[in-house]
């Protein structure tokens, strides 16, 4: 079986890999043994170099085989996690209005299945990783739209000194909450001041 997919398919490869090993051992062993027997068994040693042959072919065969597709295997499965993240975050900020979410650390899912061996394995491990990473974005996009209530309940007359919003709205509720009456408390100071000087 050459479309592996499976643990099974890897396990049975890789035990056909092994198989073919032992075969070419044998009849190393074999031609040997023949040789040490008689030196007119020339078409023996042909037949014996021909499975021998193939048996190296279809070892080595399988062994990149099994080698490239456990390669492409994990690049499927974390390019699979990259776009659902990916997906989920484009959701979120379509549902704050705009693009706020903060980027996010794709690398997370090649990271999560270093040293992983099995199919099986390296999907639990994704899966889990993805599981965390959406339940982290969620978290980031409440605490958002929190704060975008702030600016929108304290600051609605004064949006001009927000032109920073994009990265207020990261800031923990009640940072955000001080820095907002703190930057109008100190713009009525500076209009009071400026009023102050046209008078006189």
């Amino acid at each position: 079986n050459v479309d592996l997919q499976t643990d099974v398919d890897f396990a049975s490869a890789e035990k056909t890999v092994k198989w073919c090993g032992e075969i070419e051992d044998r009849l190393d062993a074999a031609k040997q043994h023949a040789l040490s027997q008689t030196a007119s068994i020339d078409e023996l040693f042909r037949a014996i170099d021909e499975i021998k042959a193939l048996a190296r072919t279809k070892r080595l065969e399988l062994d990149r085989l099994v080698k490239t597709r456990k390669e492409s295997i994990r690049g499927e499965i974390v390019r699979a996690a990259q776009t659902a993240l990916q997906n989920h975050v484009t959701a979120l900020n379509t549902r704050l209005g705009k693009p706020y979410m903060p980027e996010q650390d794709m690398t997370r899912f090649g990271m999560c299945i270093k040293g992983l061996k099995t199919v099986s394995s390296l999907r639990d491990a994704v899966s889990t990783e993805l599981a965390n990473a959406k339940i982290s974005a969620s978290a980031d996009a409440d605490k958002i739209e929190a704060n975008l209530h702030v600016l929108r309940d304290l600051a609605s007359e004064h949006a001009f000194l927000f032109h920073d919003a994009a990265q207020l709205v990261l800031k923990a509720n009640d940072d955000l909450t001080a820095l907002v009456k703190t930057r109008i408390a100190e713009h009525k100071v500076a209009e009071d001041k400026r009023l102050e000087a046209e008078r006189v």
